[in-house]
């Protein structure tokens, strides 16, 4: 079984939320199609590395007034189709779109109107590499640790690739990753550990400690002949497509209506999936132009990925001086947004995905907390 095969039947067996009766509408940012190494090293700049999926969550026995947001939002008559570029014009910092009015506007009528949010977001760099730590060859004991310390040793390992990406990519380039020959199972696990133990220290003792784990369950690893969630891939395709991410909500809430946005490679894969595996009989795909959910559906997941990249980028002393400077109305769109994570989160669990090392999922949520 492919890794592409493995993440769909995960979709597939993902667990259930069988109460939920609502509509979830979609649309997507940062849809690259796939991921993979070029000549070059990625297909894509690491500003644009994360797809997001989701959108606006609605109980349709309670609709929102959408008609009175666009009396509000006042937008040009020759807007046919609202997209988040609208809402923000040529805006590009983050604190920029924060100070749009018309996101003000966009999240106080979101709140007021309790209408909740969902998404699956997914770092494909930390996608892409973090297998190796669930598939190293491990002792009884060894397994044991692991599973008690995954995320943290993923952590660990997405902080080293993110400190020299393109040693990184030279090192997947050179054994054709994701499809490594046996006989280069040790040269390539000798890279990963050089790769790693050739870094400078760590930035806090709780890092070093996982560092120090990952590069010992390495080293023992190496001890194997081969490694075998690295074979039968497709060689430099590090996401192969994003129907998994499609998928997983069907999967996740059944018995709700999934509107998603025409996408159509995606739409031919799910029906290719159905003729093996039965209809899921749950969604659409349909023009955005006549769904105002999917168009602002556009507008969050929009401003989602802006609130990632600046965080992706900024150093903490950049997100200090970024939250005391923040204007009245400024931290209102903040708190909307975190009310909305936390109504969202109330509602089910689920609704919420994030495939990302935990450093990240802590860098994002310090730009919205502790802010009144």
């Amino acid at each position: 079984m492919t890794k592409f095969e493995n993440e769909l039947l995960n979709a597939l067996n993902a667990p259930k939320d069988e109460t939920k009766k609502d509509f979830f509408y979609y649309d997507e940012t940062n849809n690259i199609r796939k991921f993979c190494i070029t000549g070059r090293g990625f297909n894509t700049d690491l500003s644009n590395a994360f797809f997001i999926l989701g959108g606006l969550l609605i109980d349709q026995r309670n609709p929102p007034d959408i008609e009175s947001l666009w009396q509000q939002l006042d937008l040009q008559k020759t807007v046919h189709e609202v997209k988040f570029k609208n809402l923000i014009g040529g805006s590009r910092a983050f604190k920029d779109v924060i100070s749009s009015k018309r996101i003000q506007t966009f999240f106080h009528w979101m709140v007021n109107s309790r209408v909740l949010i969902h998404f699956n977001a997914l770092d494909l760099l930390y996608f892409s590499v973090v297998d190796i730590v669930d598939f190293l060859p491990k002792s009884k004991e060894q397994f044991e640790l692991v599973a008690d310390f995954s995320f943290n040793l993923k952590d660990a390992l997405y902080k080293t690739v993110r400190k020299d990406v393109s040693g990184y990519q030279n090192v997947l380039a050179r054994f054709n990753y994701p499809n490594v020959r046996k006989s280069d199972s040790i040269a390539f696990l000798s890279d990963v550990y050089e790769l790693i133990s050739r870094q400078e220290r760590a930035d806090n003792d709780n890092d070093a400690f996982f560092r120090y784990m990952l590069l010992a369950l390495i080293n023992s690893a190496k001890k194997n002949k081969e490694l075998p969630f690295l074979e039968d891939n497709k060689g430099f395709q590090l996401v192969e497509n994003f129907l998994a991410d499609y998928i997983l909500p069907m999967t996740l809430f059944p018995n709700s209506k999934h509107i998603y946005d025409h996408e159509t490679e995606i739409e031919r894969k799910i029906s290719e999936l159905e003729k093996e595996k039965g209809p899921f009989n749950n969604y659409v795909f349909v023009d955005s132009k006549q769904f105002p959910q999917i168009q602002l559906s556009d507008v969050f997941v929009g401003f989602l990925a802006k609130l990632m990249n600046f965080a992706y980028f900024a150093s903490e002393s950049e997100l200090t001086a970024f939250k005391k400077d923040l204007k009245a109305e400024e931290a209102e769109v903040l708190v909307d947004f975190r009310n909305l994570l936390d109504m969202s989160d109330a509602c089910s669990p689920l609704t919420i995905v994030f495939t990302g090392p935990i450093s990240f999922r802590e860098k994002v949520a310090s730009v919205y907390s502790g802010i009144n």
